[in-house]
């Protein structure tokens, strides 16, 4: 026998049997006993050899083909799952401003109203106190202040 099957011993978490196989197919192999594999003695074995590996390659398509489905699948669902949040975000956001603009045309509009009902007395003071200091006396800067966006207004106002 080429192998030398009698120094040879299975190993202990191997299966007896299958190693006695190899053993006898390795002979088999090596039927010279030189311990060379020339291609005389390759024969059916690189047959079933590529064979086995174009199996094993071929079997490895599949669960990649379905690993990509899976994949694309769970993109969609997470893709899906993110525009309705997006969807909620923004219905919330729209509501919010809604709101708000709301609340602050309500305010602006009991302003209007409430200018509207100012006395001539009342729309002095108002606008006294609008260009005077804490004394009541007219103070440039605060009146500069006042006036600066308003200097449209000037040709229109009479003493």
């Amino acid at each position: 026998m080429g192998s030398g099957s009698s120094r040879l011993t299975c190993p202990k978490d191997y299966n007896e049997e299958n190693f006695k196989k190899i053993l006898m197919l390795y002979d088999k192999l090596d039927k010279n006993g030189d311990h060379t594999v020339d291609e005389s003695e390759l024969g059916s074995i690189s047959e079933l050899h590529v064979k086995n590996q174009l199996v094993k390659l071929e079997n490895m398509k599949q669960p990649l083909i379905n690993n990509k489905h899976q994949e694309i699948l769970k993109f969609e669902s997470e893709l899906e799952m993110k525009i309705k949040k997006l969807r909620e975000d923004v219905d919330l956001m729209k509501t919010q401003l809604n709101n708000n603009t709301a609340h602050q045309l309500k305010i602006i509009e009991e302003d209007i109203n409430n200018l509207n009902k100012l006395s001539i007395e009342e729309r002095n003071i108002k606008f006294k106190n609008a260009i005077t200091d804490s004394r009541d006396q007219i103070e440039f800067w605060k009146f500069f202040q006042y006036m600066k966006t308003r200097t449209d207004d000037i040709p229109n106002i009479s003493f």
